[in-house]
Formats: structure tokens, C-alpha cells, sequence
């Protein structure tokens, strides 16, 4: 998981980073922190990469954390669970914020279990047990054996552990494009000197798969410039029951 951080204090930053990645392994979250310390980068990056959550600022230089807060939310339509950290904790600038669209709010100086156990609530739609099923509207996936059903077939569609993991970060961020380095890494690959022919590769045994190709209602679109994008015809993806 990708979790964005902005923060204009590079020795903050470097300590936010390193205590949630710290917190959040222990609980069982693979995490990488990208750091910002201008909001006008981060809005730059949320064009072409992609993260599961932000963790916001409120006082940075050029473009604060509220005014991209307002950004991402109104006109950016980023559904992400955004939680903004700041020194700033009166109760007009907390419920301000809540109102713009933030999912949490933590006034400074944090303590660090309580903020990587909102994050780790946070982040729940992302976490999934071996035994867990996720269902997106006619597909339902079963991680632990990296399997996926069709709804209606009767036989199981084994997946490789790479190729199920990168199917659920597709489906997870179905219908925007997710970049190449962010599916680099969660296929393992970000080292590996062939990894984009790897990732292409792992693309097309999707596609033959699952034929998520341009006649199915469920398709893998290349985007130019940036990684893939997952087209679905009206679903909502939800925990099977």
C-alpha cells in the first residue's frame, strides 16, 4: 500500500514516514510512504501515480493541505480516505475540514499508536485475510487460494499469487488509471530489471484469464503516460458475504 504524506518539515516528514511504516508493519500492513513537502507536488503525483490514503498538513507552502483537500475532493474526484494532521485544532477548523471531505482529523503532536490505528481503520477496505472472499459486482475473488468465480460458472479461475494481487488492485481502483511503478510494486517487481516486461506480462495472462478484453463489460485499458485502468459496466465492489 502507497500512503502519501505532506509536510514542509523535512525532519517531521522523515519521522511521520518512518513511524507509520514502523506502526503499521506491526500490524500486518505492507506500507510505503511517499513524501511530499509541497502540496503542489502532491497534486502533480495524484495526476499520474497512484495512493491508497493521504495524510495532510494543514500549513504548507504554496498549496496547504486544506485548499488540496478541497481540490482533490471537488474537482479531482479522489475517493481516497484522506486524514489531515495538523497543528491547528480548534473546533471551527476540525469540523472545516471534516465538512471538505477529510476522514479524520489529528491535531500535533501525534501519538503515534493513536494515528497508525486511524490509518489502520482507515485503510480497511484495502486489508484482506486469506479467508476472506471480495466480491465486485459478478466476480468474487478468494485470496488466500488466489482464485476467482464468475458468478454463474461453476469452475474456479486459478490465479498466480502476483497475478491475484494485481487483479485486486485494479478492481480495488476500478475506473481510474493506476500507474506502472505502484503495480511494480505490488506484483514485487519494483527492483527487477525486467519488470515492466514482467508487468506487461502479468497484463495479458490477466486479460486471457478472466478476458477482461475490449468485448467483455469488464476490461484492462492501457493509459498512455501512466499504467492501467480497469473499465467496469456498473458494479459496486463490496466483501462477499
Amino acid at each position: 500500500m502507497r500512503i502519501a504524506l505532506l509536510e514542509d518539515d523535512p525532519s517531521q516528514l522523515v519521522h511521520l514516514a518512518t513511524t507509520l511504516e514502523m506502526q503499521l508493519s506491526e500490524r500486518g500492513l505492507s506500507v510505503r510512504c511517499v513524501m511530499f513537502q509541497s502540496g503542489r507536488a502532491l497534486l502533480e503525483a495524484t495526476r499520474t501515480d497512484t495512493f491508497d490514503l493521504m495524510v495532510l498538513d494543514w500549513s504548507v507552502p504554496d498549496l496547504d493541505g486544506m485548499a488540496l483537500l478541497r481540490l482533490v475532493r471537488r474537482t479531482g474526484g479522489l475517493t481516497m480516505p484522506i486524514l489531515m494532521l495538523s497543528s491547528r485544532g480548534r473546533e471551527q477548523e476540525v469540523s472545516a475540514a471534516l465538512a471538505e471531505g477529510a476522514d479524520d482529523y489529528v491535531v500535533k503532536p501525534f501519538r503515534p499508536h493513536e494515528l497508525s490505528a486511524r490509518i489502520y481503520r482507515l485503510l480497511a477496505p484495502f486489508r484482506t485475510s486469506e479467508n476472506e472472499g471480495l466480491q465486485w459486482g459478478r466476480w468474487t475473488f478468494n485470496v488466500g487460494a488466489a482464485s476467482v468465480q464468475y458468478a454463474g460458472a461453476a469452475e474456479l479461475i486459478e490465479l498466480r499469487p502476483s497475478e491475484s494481487k494485481l487483479a485486486l488492485a485494479l478492481f480495488r481502483h476500478s475506473g481510474r488509471a493506476v500507474s506502472r511503478d505502484y503495480l511494480l510494486e505490488v506484483c514485487g517487481l519494483a527492483d527487477d530489471l525486467s519488470g515492466l516486461r514482467a508487468l506487461e506480462t502479468r497484463i495479458y495472462r490477466l486479460r486471457q484469464k478472466l478476458a477482461l478484453n475490449q468485448k467483455s463489460d469488464t476490461r484492462i485499458q492501457a493509459v498512455y503516460g501512466i499504467g492501467y485502468r480497469l473499465d467496469v459496466d456498473d458494479f459496486v465492489g463490496t466483501p462477499a458475504q
